[in-house]
């Protein structure tokens, strides 16, 4: 078995790491509040159902923002921060995906915000 170049590997590591010059720039970025990164409108909704302990509890978001690793919406239900869930998108070209609830404000008048993150493999 050929061992990977010393260059690929992570210090204090036994798995290699791809070659990537960028990484350190983007890991910094990672820790920034992401509400400031950049977002874009997505058309259509999203249905949150929720895995695990509350599994079944239905949450259909509006007014859809996204981001590379994020997706906020408004609900008229609450999901508790915490709660994994399964999204679908009405969009058919939206890929289904696995996410936490990062966020669940309440916005007055029986609505909340809420925002997910995608899981790390949600999309390979």
């Amino acid at each position: 078995m050929l061992a990977a170049p010393s260059s690929l590997v992570a210090p204090h590591s036994t798995l290699a790491t791809a070659h990537w010059p960028a990484r350190d720039a983007l890991r910094t970025r990672f820790r920034c509040d992401r509400r400031r990164e950049p977002r874009w409108l997505v058309p259509g909704t999203a249905t949150l159902l929720a895995l695990g302990q509350d599994m079944g509890v239905l949450a259909e978001l509006t007014r859809l923002d996204g981001s590379p690793w994020w997706l906020g919406g408004d609900s008229t239900t609450s999901i508790a921060p915490g709660t994994r869930v399964s999204v679908g998108f009405s969009d058919p070209n939206g890929r289904p995906a696995t996410a936490t609830v990062e966020r669940c404000e309440g916005m007055g008048q029986g609505r909340w915000r809420i925002a997910v993150r995608f899981d790390g493999g949600a999309f390979m």
